[in-house]
């Protein structure tokens, strides 16, 4: 049967579709199906009678002691790993059964021991003038959902003009906030949590690029790691193009409306450049670093860190990946993931599996980061999808985690030649489940690399193209960061 939610950008409905064919076993819904990645990465719970004899110490002579309170009973690190056991929701929760508790659960070491649930996806339409917002619960919850599927909370908000989504991060949400009409200047950013619906406002960082800086471009970026900070960060990489003349043995910087003529023997140079931005909002100040004009190279030093900024290049897509308190992306043109810190400094130059080069990808690939390593994810001009991750971070070793073949992953040849066909948009980051949006019916897929289980999730209104599908993990802990509560 096919369910029908009024409103909402997928209709969902049972997959029968799996990798290999069951025995004899209807394909589960596609949230229980989640559901059973979930269950089948946590560790087997205790049985009744186990968790009876721990949990209920008797005396030396066999009679049973005085009834105490969990926390009393068992050791910190034995509460941890129970803890570990259950939903996050189910985690938050706890911190009202005793202070001892709400202690444990919020000490930022002992967080990271905590599960990381992927709630579901929000799906953001592109066109700036009317971004249509909705979220699917992939997770089968008996109780109503939390999470403000809408962000109504923000749209009810005074002062909030046209928000153009940007990027998330562990629980939170980032938002270019602009004129509601055109040309929709940049007024600032909006960071916002959906689930406990507090949101921050972030200031521009300084005036209007000016005019002679034909096309700028904005890449942010949102950092947020709850396990070692309440605070976030803003990482916005702009990139600039101008025209260099020079006149009398210098260099001056042309503007588009030069309409004067040059000097003959001018010589005219256009250089780009990319400078880094950084917000924090525990200093609640942006600090950049950019470069002067006469100062960019003409090539890329390889030994040089920085020296993609500095020939122009910028990231691939907006697809990056948070590990080690750092930004990962992939860098244009080069087959190479920039490790960024918080100071907008590269700390690290990463090249991509170099076998991945060698079959040609149809396109930059995929960074993610799951079960806290970093996965490099990409379409082959065959179709086939592979999945690498990095084993040793300061050794930089990629080793092949898995692949499959186009026929294998969708049971169909390719309908195109050297396009692509599909599109990677999440990975889980606590199991081995990528997901997938199939570009020629728009369905979105997951596949259990596992198992190889590929479930139906739903189908998406609008193309992928037209619309933002953003994984979503919730964040049930207020911060301080984010000043504004509906």
């Amino acid at each position: 049967a096919i369910l029908l939610f009024p409103g909402s950008i997928l209709h969902f409905f049972p997959s029968k579709k799996r990798l290999p064919p069951p025995r004899d076993t209807e394909a589960p819904p596609a949230a229980a199906a989640i559901s059973a990645h979930l269950d089948h990465l946590r560790p087997p719970r205790p049985s009744p009678a186990a968790a009876r004899s721990s949990s209920l110490p008797t005396g030396g002579d066999g009679m049973d002691c005085p009834k105490r309170s969990a926390s009393a009973v068992l050791p910190e690190d034995s509460l941890v790993e129970i803890l570990a056991r259950v939903p996050a929701r189910s985690v938050y929760r706890s911190k009202c059964v005793a202070k001892a508790w709400r202690d444990l659960i919020e000490d930022p070491l002992l967080r990271k021991k905590l599960p990381q649930t992927l709630q579901g996806f929000f799906f953001i339409d592109k066109e700036t003038h009317r971004q249509r917002v909705r979220f699917t619960n992939l997770l089968d919850r008996s109780g109503p959902l939390q999470i403000d599927h809408n962000l109504a909370f923000l749209k009810e908000s005074p002062g909030i003009g046209t928000l153009d989504f940007s990027d998330s991060c562990n629980g939170l949400l980032l938002f270019e906030h602009k004129l509601k009409a055109w040309p929709y200047d940049l007024l600032g950013y909006v960071v916002c949590n959906p689930t406990t619906k507090q949101w921050a406002e972030v200031p521009r960082d300084g005036p209007p690029l000016p005019l002679y800086l034909r096309h700028p471009k904005r890449y942010n970026y949102l950092v947020f790691d709850p396990s070692v900070s309440s605070h976030f960060h803003l990482v916005q990489f702009t990139w600039e193009f101008v025209r260099l003349v020079k006149f009398e043995e210098e260099l001056v910087v042309g503007h588009d409306d030069d309409d004067e003529e040059e000097e003959e023997g001018d010589e005219e140079e256009e250089l780009s450049r990319t400078s880094v931005h950084v917000y924090s909002s525990e200093t609640g100040k942006w600090t950049h670093t950019q470069s002067d004009w006469s100062q960019i190279q003409s090539g890329w030093n390889k030994h040089d860190l920085e020296g993609w900024r500095l020939q122009g290049l910028i990231p691939e897509s907006f697809c990056c990946a948070v590990l080690n308190s750092m930004l990962h992306f992939i860098i244009s043109d080069e087959g190479q993931i920039a490790a960024v810190d918080m100071q907008g400094v590269t700390r690290k130059i990463i090249p991509v599996p170099t076998m991945a080069e060698r079959l040609h990808w149809l396109e930059p690939g995929y960074v993610a980061q799951s079960q806290g390593r970093l996965h490099y994810i990409s379409q082959a001009v065959d179709g086939r999808l592979s999945i690498w991750v990095l084993e040793g971070y300061d050794t930089q070793e990629w080793v092949l985690k898995h692949s499959v073949s186009f026929t294998e992953l969708f049971r169909e040849k390719r309908r195109t030649g050297d396009t692509k066909d599909y599109s990677v948009v999440a990975m889980h980051p606590d199991g081995n489940v990528v997901f997938i949006v199939q570009d020629w019916n728009r369905k979105l897929i997951s596949y259990h690399m596992d198992n190889k289980l590929v479930s139906i999730m739903g189908t998406l209104k609008n193309d992928a193209s037209d619309v933002h599908v953003v994984p979503y993990v919730p964040c049930f802990s207020e911060s301080p960061a984010l000043e504004n509560k509906h």
